[in-house]
C-alpha cells in the first residue's frame, strides 16, 4: 500500500502518468502546480485569516513555507509528468491549486468533488487560471490515469 503524498506515492503516480498518451495532445506547453499544506483541517484561506504561523502555515498571499508537499504537473504535446518538488519553469504559462491536506485527501479518495470544494473555498486558485478551464479534458486524463495508485492508496484521514 502507499500512503497518500509519501515520495513512494509520488514515484507511482509519476510513474503512471509517464505511461499516459494524451490523445489529443495539449496544444500548448503549461504547468499545474500543486500545494498541499499540512496544516490541518481549515482552507488555505481560514488559515491565512486566522494569522496562523509556524513552520506549516499559509502566508497571507497564499504562498507555503514548511512542510507542504508541492508537485508539477508538466503537459507538452502527448505527454503529462509528475515532478516532485520541481520548481516552475518560468518560460511556461501556470496554474496553481492549493488546499490542506485534509481537503486533498477527500478529493484524491472520491469523498467529495473538486468542485465543491473550491465553491466552499477549500481549494485556492493562483496563476493563469484560465488554464484549468481551456485543459480541463486533459486534466481529467490525469484522474484517470491515477485510478490504479488510488486502488492502492491509504488515507490518513
Amino acid at each position: 500500500m502507499l500512503h497518500y503524498l509519501s515520495a513512494e506515492w509520488l514515484e507511482a503516480a509519476a510513474a503512471a502518468l509517464q505511461r499516459v498518451v494524451l490523445d489529443p495532445p495539449a496544444t500548448e506547453p503549461f504547468e499545474l502546480e500543486t500545494v498541499v499544506t499540512r496544516h490541518g483541517t481549515g482552507s488555505p484561506r481560514n488559515v491565512a485569516r486566522e494569522g496562523a504561523v509556524g513552520a506549516d502555515a499559509e502566508t497571507i498571499d497564499g504562498t507555503t513555507t514548511g512542510d507542504d508537499v508541492r508537485y508539477l504537473f508538466r503537459f507538452r504535446g502527448g505527454n503529462v509528468a509528475l515532478i516532485p518538488h520541481a520548481a516552475a519553469d518560468a518560460s511556461l504559462p501556470r496554474a496553481r491549486i492549493s488546499q490542506s491536506i485534509t481537503v486533498a485527501e477527500d478529493i484524491a479518495a472520491g469523498r467529495r468533488s473538486a468542485h465543491e470544494a473550491f465553491a466552499n473555498g477549500d481549494v485556492r486558485l493562483g496563476g493563469d487560471i484560465a488554464l484549468l478551464s481551456r485543459h480541463a479534458a486533459l486534466l481529467s486524463a490525469i484522474d484517470d490515469a491515477l485510478a490504479e495508485v488510488r486502488s492502492r492508496t491509504v488515507f490518513s484521514s
